[in-house]
């Protein structure tokens, strides 16, 4: 795994539970935390294009994050191609990419409460391999707090290069 590569194992470490926060809107942290590290990444894009900030969100408003990813890391590669940062900017978007796939999860799953148990995460997926196949797991509030950590650590260590 890289050091950037983002993978928690909740059954083995399960996070500490906060009474005061749900589930639902520990899901939300993980969506700001994304769209924040989003909005890093088309900012760092800016600062190496070096045309102002407007330049450059011409540049990624239209864009996905994988596309603002592979475009930062493009740029990285060819700005700056004897640093250090392009020595690990493969890593680094590596892990982005699979920060969004968590990402993807929590938007993209059916969410039924299970007052029980937490809340419960479901998701079908159709593929020429596998055939038509459903996934399902039970998430609590530390779950979705552990990936808004994950979110936050890459935004701080993978953007604030761009001054470097």
């Amino acid at each position: 795994m890289g050091r950037y590569d983002y993978q928690y194992d909740h059954a083995s470490e399960p996070m500490e539970h906060d009474p005061e926060q749900t589930i639902e809107h520990a899901m939300g942290d993980v969506i700001i935390a994304f769209e924040e590290l989003d909005d890093a990444i088309a900012g760092a894009i800016s600062g190496i294009l070096n045309r102002g900030d407007e330049v450059g969100r011409i540049v990624t408003a239209q864009l996905s994050f994988r596309n603002k990813v592979d475009m930062f890391g493009a740029l990285i590669k060819f700005d700056r191609p004897d640093s250090v940062i392009a020595t690990l900017i493969d890593g680094l978007c590596a892990g982005l990419l699979s920060v969004e796939t968590v990402r993807n999860e929590i938007v993209h799953s059916k969410w039924r409460q299970d007052f029980t148990a937490g809340i419960q995460r479901s998701k079908f997926t159709a593929r020429v391999k596998h055939g038509l196949k459903e996934t399902k797991e039970t998430w609590h509030p530390g779950h979705s707090a552990a990936e808004a950590r994950a979110l936050s650590t890459t935004r701080n260590a993978g953007v604030g290069y761009v001054s470097a």
